[in-house]
């Protein structure tokens, strides 16, 4: 592969609900896995509320109890890897107790947290666990940055977009999509990517919590909008592609201008910050 590139782990994961602390050791192993693969990862990839397990309405806090020592296992296995991890989890507000937010986490190959998104865009009963965040997240993982998302962020233009002018090459996204409606998720996922004319990788959860059966198709997407790789519907996978960030470039300037017309159309210029290659 020429120029610049990443290589990323997508992994879909099941996860028990309210059991922080064993849904940590097992991503820490396989988090230590990835790192003695030849090569490792550059970035591991986790779904939404990995370590908590998902629930979305008032009982969601009740899956709170270790949250913070299981993202500290986890940052602790990505520091001996060498490789740095997306992950989620549920987040109370330090000077709010009650206060708790769907996380994720872009912790970097020394076992630093770089950035933490919450959850803008909640579906239906998370609006009775969980408060709303409001500002976008991008972090830099080996001279490439990343934009971070949760799930129905998926479903806005509103989300990416920002993340995209921003100078994400790559949009990071955590879900825990059920299975009715997988068909949604994977039509989302590839028009996010398009739209943007940058990658995007999704992982999302298999099994159970409670009522909610999840739908896997884990899967990472190109700047053009097709698909590279996805995981099937049931089964837990990692998936691990090396993406070409000379792609976005390309895309950006010569076959998807969706960010140079629209700043035509709307009479404005990119500002610092904006790299889309042009």
């Amino acid at each position: 592969m020429r120029g610049r590139a990443l290589r990323v782990a997508v992994c879909q994961t099941a996860a028990a609900l309210g059991r922080a602390e064993e849904n940590a050791a097992r991503l820490a192993e396989r988090i230590r896995a990835l790192g003695a693969a030849d090569p490792p990862p550059d970035l591991a990839l986790f779904p939404e509320l990995a370590l908590t397990g998902y629930v979305a309405g008032p009982r969601a806090h009740r899956a709170l109890g270790g949250a913070g020592e299981a993202l500290a296992r986890v940052a602790q296995a990505a520091a001996a890897a060498g490789v740095a991890v997306v992950v989620g989890n549920a987040e109370e507000d330090a000077s709010l107790p009650g206060v708790v937010y769907d996380s994720l986490y872009l912790i970097d190959p020394t076992g630093r947290e770089r950035a933490r998104y919450r959850k803008r865009f909640l579906w239906q009963e998370e609006q009775l666990a969980y408060a709303r965040g409001h500002e976008s997240a991008v972090a830099a993982v080996a001279g490439v940055r990343i934009g971070l998302g949760v799930c129905w962020d998926l479903a806005f233009p509103e989300w990416s977009r920002p993340l995209a002018l921003g100078g994400a090459e790559l949009l990071a996204v955590g879900a825990a999509w059920d299975r009715a409606d997988i068909g949604l998720f994977e039509l989302f996922a590839r028009a996010r990517a398009a739209e943007n004319a940058c990658y995007l990788a999704v992982a999302n959860r298999v099994g159970r919590d409670g009522h909610v059966a999840f739908g896997g198709r884990s899967q990472v997407v190109g700047p053009d909008g097709r698909v590279l790789a996805r995981a099937g519907a049931r089964e837990e996978a990692c998936l691990t592609v090396e993406l070409d960030l000379e792609r976005v470039a390309e895309e950006r300037a010569e076959h998807n201008p969706y960010l140079r017309d629209l700043d035509a159309a709307l009479g404005r210029r990119p500002g610092a910050g904006e790299g889309w290659g042009l």
